[in-house]
């Protein structure tokens, strides 16, 4: 079998290099972009952060010609928005209840806890007390 993956950090230092005391390096991570590639499936994810808060995570899932995308949308409390396409038709809510597109459905709570361990990585990778 075949498996890779990688892992890229956008982050944007403060323009005035304030000393790493006055720092706080959750605010400067932007985005955190995974590539995954094992066998025939092929994934890429997003994280979007602003303020040190998750904003946004996309997800885009091929396999043997079938495409699924998944958009969230968070703010302070939560998930507030979702998106899920299959082979660029957007599926409903009633349509994500059905066996065949059960497992397609946003789970916001799992999404927000590698939205937190990327973060973490990203300060330990760099550093960063």
């Amino acid at each position: 079998g075949r498996y890779q993956e990688t892992t890229d950090f956008w982050y944007d230092d403060d323009p005035n290099h304030l000393p790493a005391q006055e720092r706080d390096p959750k605010t400067v991570l932007l985005k955190v972009s995974l590539t995954r590639i094992s066998s025939a499936l092929t994934t890429n994810e997003e994280y979007l952060y602003k303020n040190a808060r998750l904003v946004f995570y996309y997800s885009s899932q091929g396999e043997e010609g079938n495409l699924r995308e998944t958009r969230i949308y968070f703010n302070a409390k939560g998930m507030f928005k979702s998106n899920v396409k299959a082979n660029g038709k957007e599926l409903s809510a009633k349509e994500l209840t059905t066996a065949e597109y059960s497992d397609f459905r946003p789970n916001a709570v799992n999404v927000l806890k590698y939205g937190k361990y990327y973060m973490d990585q990203f300060i330990k990778n760099m550093s960063w007390p």
